[in-house]
């Protein structure tokens, strides 16, 4: 009978998370007025407004969500992304639920609840770490074609065909935009927002600049492909230098996990007590919070080390 009420609860948890990511992600009906508003004229205070405004709509989190995905290579909506979330997280609270009880099922959930994010943000970061390792390339490419004579869109193009995957796809993003009215800058700053690489912003910003104050392109991409390889050296360095507290870290917080499994493997009933009271769940749970915050501290204590590429 525990079981099936847990099973109901978990069913009715699901449920509501999925009706609030639905009323969530619910787009505001727009009236006549906004749909047959007049075209703002490019003034620069409207330009401004423009931009703040756009600010203020791009918040929130699924927004963010939407954004982080786009940076993995995710093509996924926010609303989708929740209700898998959600829909693990309840499954992962029934079978905790059916194999340990409710103590254990809560656990389970919020692991699996939290599954989708962690792997949202390794893919992340593989991926920046992949297209930062093909941009050196890339740049080559387009300075050795402009040094050729060709123009900065057309430059792109043939990098665009000659690059490897996963940088043809968003090499090739930038072309189709160029193709379509927007200038090279206005292209490359897009693409960068898809990629979480200071490398690509590096190249965003370097012809942005150029496209309004002017200047040897040809050149400053030389440059540009000797800052690339310049911090993929440092990174690499950093890491390495850095490698035994990072693993210090992991062993640190991971030792205490590792201990509770092996007594739980060892005697089942060693553990009962505690687990038994509200009280002792909280402790447990209060536990595995505090050695959460411990990595998280190390980790800041790091700096925030760079991933390789």
């Amino acid at each position: 009978m525990q079981v099936y009420y847990n099973v109901v609860f978990a069913l009715v948890f699901g449920a509501v998370l999925m009706l609030l990511a639905g009323l969530s992600v619910r787009r505001p009906r727009r009236d006549l007025g906004q749909i047959v508003k007049p075209a703002a004229s490019f003034s620069a205070g409207t330009q401004a407004e423009a931009v703040v405004e756009k600010r203020r709509r791009s918040g929130g989190f699924l927004s963010r969500l939407e954004q982080e995905a786009r940076k993995a290579g995710v093509n996924l909506k926010a609303r989708d992304f929740v209700a898998v979330a959600v829909v693990v997280g309840c499954a992962g609270f029934v079978l905790g639920s059916l194999l340990g009880g409710t103590s254990v099922g809560l656990a389970l959930s919020l692991g699996a609840l939290a599954a989708p994010y962690v792997l949202l943000g390794r893919a992340k970061r593989q991926r920046a770490q992949v297209l930062s390792n093909q941009l050196e390339p890339v740049l080559m490419s387009v300075s050795a074609s402009l040094r050729g004579g060709a123009s900065l869109a057309q430059a792109v193009g043939r990098a665009a065909e000659a690059a490897p995957a996963p940088v043809r796809d968003v090499v090739a993003q930038i072309d189709r935009a160029v193709r379509l009215g927007a200038t090279p800058a206005e292209a490359i700053e897009d693409a960068s927002k898809t990629v979480d690489s200071r490398e690509w912003l590096i190249w965003a910003v370097s012809t942005a600049v150029l496209a309004r104050a002017g200047g040897n392109l040809a050149d400053v991409y030389d440059r540009l492909v000797e800052t690339v390889r310049d911090r993929k050296a440092f990174r690499q360095q950093l890491r390495a230098l850095t490698a035994q507290t990072r693993m210090s870290a992991t062993v640190v917080s991971l030792f205490p996990v590792g201990a509770v499994a092996l007594v739980r493997l060892v005697n089942p009933a060693y553990y009962g007590p505690m687990l038994a009271t509200w009280t002792g769940r909280a402790v447990f749970f209060l536990s595995l919070g505090a050695i959460a915050v411990g990595w998280l501290i190390i980790q800041r204590m790091l700096g925030g080390v760079p991933e390789e590429g």
